[in-house]
């Protein structure tokens, strides 16, 4: 019993050994798996933007190349960048291997920054060579993944970007800002359309071209966004008007150069200066800039131009953008009609009988100055005179005050005077009547002619040929008693 026991107890001890090493040996096993899994998980990537160095600024570009270049791809300026242009794009950037609280680089790790707002980019990814890939998002954010960081102490690479364009619906100054180690690159772009000229003029009547009085001259200006510097603008108004204001507004401009709407007037003394003949030279903020203008010109046209036969005047002239050593210019004509100043039409025999004619006379149809003093002499032939009193209208068909004219007679009655004591400046229909005072010729026909005259203008009228209207009696059917046999 007791080897029994003996026995049995190196053999359960040797038993339970045997266990023992069985179960170190799984748990050994379990611990190498574990190990082996955890060396096998990739690290978490890392934004290293709050990492980076108190003295990068937020950045890791260390600067910034723009090159700006026209449709056809050829350099250009900034200040002479066309809005159908595009923009290159070069980041330079660095980075050490060990950043703030002692942190490691390592492969995934990532950074993002943000395009400048104003310029057009794509979706899609590229190369950052050999430490890294890039990728840019809808929002316009970028994200420079890293690789291959290793034990390299330092890595840095370019980011480029190609034909980018500038985002504006509008031409003119533009700033593209982009943060840097050194602080904020910022690149002034001058925007301009991609059209537009250096100087256009345009001209118009007042009263819709009958009779005008005035001209409006609009000389545009600058609509292709070149660089003004102590510009002047003139205009050589053409013989016959007389220059009398001017205004001058800035313009809104779309992207093609065509004018979309215009700005507040400038103030004169202020943003510009214009002399007694209208030339304007622009001053103080607008002495240096790139703003399109339009010049709004007023000239009075002198009467002495306004022809007294009537008919048409045409006027043309050009005006002149002097910007440093270029001089441009550019023409309008205008073409204004008029009416005669005198003019006599029949207008037949009068109804009521008693050998009266009708007439009347145009005056100044062209709605000229007349001095004061200004008449109308008309004359009448043969048995004519003159037969109750006139009336004067305007173009309105409206009586003409009576304050405004005077009316005179020759002691036969055969010679009328319209005087217009302060002169006038509007046309006047004179509608008047002559009477026969004799029976019309043996053979019961005439021709009736009158004569009128203003200043040194003459016209006449005559009736054609009018006969005698003769004597008839009418009676009312009422009028007739056919028991008496009478008529009253």
């Amino acid at each position: 019993a007791e080897k029994s026991i003996e026995s049995s107890t190196p053999a359960s001890s040797t038993s339970s050994s045997s266990t023992k090493d069985e179960a170190i040996k799984e748990a050994t096993k379990e611990t190498k798996s574990t190990t082996s899994k955890l060396r096998d998980v990739v690290p978490t990537p890392t934004d290293i933007g709050p990492l980076l160095p108190d003295e990068f600024k937020g950045s890791i570009f260390d600067n910034i190349n723009l090159i700006f270049k026209d449709n056809s791809g050829k350099d250009v300026t900034a200040d002479n960048f066309k809005a159908d242009g595009t923009i290159d794009f070069q980041y330079a950037w660095s980075l050490p291997n060990r950043l703030n609280d002692d942190y490691q680089l390592k492969d995934g790790d990532y950074y993002t920054f943000s395009l400048p707002k104003n310029i057009g980019y794509r979706i899609g990814t590229g190369s950052l060579g050999d430490y890294g890939d890039y990728e840019i998002r809808s929002d316009g954010t970028v994200k420079f993944t890293f690789k291959n960081i290793g034990s390299v102490e330092n890595i840095k690479g370019t980011f480029f970007y190609k034909q980018s364009t500038i985002v504006t619906d509008q031409p003119g100054q533009t700033t593209i800002d982009i943060p840097t180690k050194d602080g904020n690159y910022k690149a002034d772009i001058v925007i301009k359309p991609s059209g537009g000229e250096d100087i256009a003029k345009a001209g118009s009547l007042n009263k819709d071209n009958h009779n005008p009085s005035q001209i409006f001259w609009d000389v545009t200006i600058n609509t292709n966004g070149n660089h003004l510097k102590n510009a002047i603008v003139s205009d050589a108004f053409p013989e016959g008007n007389t220059y009398s204001s001017v205004i001058v507004k800035p313009l809104v401009l779309d992207m093609k150069g065509d004018v979309i709407s215009e700005g507040t007037p400038l103030s004169p003394d202020v943003d510009y200066t214009v002399d007694a003949s209208g030339t304007v030279k622009f001053i103080g903020k607008y002495a240096d800039t790139y703003q399109a203008f339009r010049v709004s010109y007023t000239t009075n046209i002198n009467e002495n131009k306004k022809p007294n036969d009537g008919g048409q005047v045409i006027f043309d002239n050009k005006a002149t953008l002097t910007n440093g050593d270029k001089v441009t210019r550019a023409g309008a004509e205008v073409t204004a009609n008029y009416g005669s100043l005198l003019s006599k039409t029949y207008d037949g025999i009068d109804q009521a009988g008693s050998q009266v004619f009708n007439w009347h006379i145009d005056y100044n149809a062209g709605e000229k100055l007349l001095p004061a003093g200004a008449s109308i002499v008309d004359s009448l032939d043969g048995d004519q005179v003159f037969y109750k009193e006139p009336v004067l209208t305007g173009n309105d068909n409206q009586p003409i005050d009576t304050s405004l004219y005077n009316i005179s007679y020759s002691d036969d009655h055969k010679t009328m005077t319209v005087t217009f004591p302060k002169g006038i400046d509007k046309q006047v229909k004179i509608a008047y009547q002559s009477q026969v005072t004799v029976p019309i010729g043996d053979d019961g026909k005439t021709i009736l002619t009158n004569k009128v005259k203003s200043g040194d203008t003459e016209t006449d009228a005559n009736s054609g040929e009018v006969r005698s209207q003769g004597l008839y009696k009418s009676i009312a059917n009422d009028g007739i008693d056919y028991a008496n046999r009478t008529v009253t």
